[in-house]
């Protein structure tokens, strides 16, 4: 009968160890203890593209705001506000608010380590970090944006081949690991990089320059792209060969 007791207290201490145990974990969690999620979603993304390289968007688009084609938007939904960056300048975003009213519209700013943040004078605060050229992220507001779909408008041109259409001899292609190769009369003659710079255009990098010379993607009715265009005077536009 004794034994029967002792094994009894015995699991009931045991039960109260690891209720209190289990107790304790839960509240460490809660409180933010822990290492795992809370650290996952305060992470600041890494800036992968330079500001310098982000377009305001294509003459081709109409936002509605007459400043640039793209309007990057709170989680891309377009019924939140959001802001565009004006044309001509990759460096000054304005933001509205949700009556499209533009927030502090002459603040100007500065790239600094890949950040695209205010200057001095500015009432507002934010610290952009590009993650690709669709999408962003404002440390300041914690606040996702997003103007388009990157992989879509990628899967648009990688691995195309292009046409001069005012020299045939002249021909591009643009492969899948950000390379350019021009080729003339079959020959490669110069070679260079590319990239989607905005929701609908692409940019061509010879021997590193910068800005690129920036082409819109047009597309025909099924949605494939067809034709860059340079948007002067069509001395530079390629139609596609593949």
């Amino acid at each position: 009968m004794k034994a029967s007791k002792k094994q009894w207290w015995r699991v009931c201490l045991t039960s109260v160890v690891v209720a209190f145990a289990l107790a304790c974990s839960c509240m460490i969690a809660g409180c933010g203890g822990g290492s795992g999620a809370v650290e996952s979603k305060e992470r600041v993304p890494e800036a992968n593209v330079d500001p310098s390289r982000i377009d305001s968007g294509s003459y081709l688009a109409d936002n509605g705001f007459g400043y640039s084609a793209d309007v990057w938007y709170i989680d891309g939904d377009t019924s939140r506000p959001g802001f565009y960056l004006e044309a001509w300048t990759v460096v000054l975003p304005v933001f509205f608010d949700e009556s499209g009213k533009p927030i502090d519209p002459n603040c100007d700013a500065t790239i600094k380590d890949k950040h695209l943040v205010p200057s001095e004078e500015c009432e507002s605060g934010y610290d952009i970090v590009f993650v690709n050229p669709m999408t962003c992220y404002d440390s300041v507001s914690n606040t996702w944006y997003s103007r388009g779909d990157y992989n879509a408008v990628m899967a648009k041109v990688v691995n195309t081949k292009w046409k001069s259409l005012t020299n045939e001899s002249i021909e591009i292609e643009l492969r899948e690991d950000g390379t350019l190769v021009e080729s003339r009369d079959g020959e490669q003659a110069e070679a260079g990089t590319w990239a989607i710079t905005a929701v609908d255009q692409v940019g061509l990098y010879w021997d590193d320059e910068d800005p690129a010379w920036n082409y819109a993607i047009h597309c025909d009715s099924n949605g494939k792209a067809d034709k860059l265009d340079w948007g002067f005077d069509g001395s530079g536009d390629y139609a596609r060969v593949d």
